[in-house]
C-alpha cells in the first residue's frame, strides 16, 4: 500500500471547518464568522462549491491538507458517503473522512457536539441504520487522541444555536491564543498536547496534582475539566476540584 504523504499546511491561517451541511448552515456561518474576526481564515465546502468538476473527497482533504487547524462540529446526520472502493473502502462519510486526514496530520482538532435538547426538524435526524451505527462510532473515536488514548478531546457540547455561538467564539480566540504562544507552539506536534500543556502550566502545582495524583476519580475529572475548559477556565476547575477534594 502505498504511504500517505505527510502535508505541511500553506503558509495562511486556514481552519478548516468540517461537518454535515444541510443541518448546520447557521452553525456554519456562526463558526466561520468566528474564525475570520480572530484573523484566520475560513476553509469550507461554501468555498469550493462553485468551481467546475471539483471531485469532493480530494478537495476535501485537500482542505484539510491546506490548514493549520480542523473544527468539527458533529451533529445527528452521518453524512454523504462517497462511493469510491479505492480511496473509501470503509465506507465513511466526507466529514470522518476529513477528521481523520486532519489526525493523521496532527493539526490542532476541535470539535464541538450537538447536545440531545438541541431543537431539530425531522429531516436533520438520520434515520439509515448504517448511518447511525456509523455516526455513533464516528463519535466516539472524535472523543479521543488516538485510538488507545483515554483522554477526552470533547470541548463543547451545545443543546442552542446561541449556545454554539458562545462555545465556538470562545474556543477560537482560545486557539488564536495558543498560536500566538511560542512556547507552546509545537512544531513537531500541532494538537493541544497535554504533556505540553502539563509543562507550560506547571507552577499551578495544585491543579497539576491532582493530575498526577493516584486517585483516579480526581485525576480523571482534572484532565476532563482541563482539556474541556481548553485552558482559559482551568483555574476555576482548579477551585472546584480543590472544594470537592476537602
Amino acid at each position: 500500500m502505498k504511504e500517505k504523504k505527510m502535508h505541511t499546511p500553506v503558509n495562511y491561517k486556514g481552519i478548516m471547518v468540517s461537518s454535515t451541511f444541510s443541518d448546520l448552515k447557521e452553525h456554519r456561518k456562526i463558526l466561520m464568522r468566528a474564525i475570520d474576526r480572530q484573523g484566520f481564515k475560513s476553509v469550507a465546502m461554501e468555498n469550493d462549491s462553485a468551481k467546475p468538476d471539483v471531485d469532493m473527497l480530494e478537495s476535501s482533504l485537500q482542505m484539510v491538507q491546506n490548514s493549520f487547524a480542523y473544527i468539527c462540529l458533529i451533529s445527528r446526520k452521518y453524512g454523504q458517503i462517497p462511493e469510491d472502493s479505492k480511496r473509501n473502502p470503509d465506507r465513511l462519510s466526507i466529514t470522518e473522512l476529513e477528521f481523520d486526514e486532519a489526525n493523521r496530520l496532527n493539526r490542532p482538532i476541535l470539535v464541538f457536539y450537538m447536545g440531545r435538547k438541541h431543537l431539530l426538524t425531522i429531516d436533520d435526524i438520520e434515520t439509515d441504520p448504517e448511518k447511525i451505527e456509523k455516526l455513533n462510532t464516528f463519535r466516539k473515536k472524535s472523543e479521543q487522541y488516538s485510538e488507545t488514548s483515554k483522554i477526552k478531546r470533547v470541548y463543547s457540547v451545545f443543546e442552542t444555536l446561541e449556545e454554539f455561538k458562545e462555545y465556538s467564539i470562545q474556543a477560537i480566540a482560545n486557539l488564536r491564543k495558543f498560536i500566538d504562544d511560542p512556547e507552546t507552539n509545537c512544531k513537531e506536534s500541532s494538537h493541544f498536547s497535554k504533556n505540553v500543556l502539563l509543562k507550560k502550566y506547571a507552577f499551578k502545582e495544585r491543579f497539576i496534582g491532582l493530575i498526577i495524583s493516584k486517585n483516579s476519580y480526581l485525576k480523571d475529572l482534572a484532565l476532563s475539566l482541563f482539556e474541556k475548559s481548553l485552558i482559559s477556565q482551568y483555574l476555576s476547575a482548579s477551585v472546584r476540584i480543590h472544594r470537592m477534594q476537602a
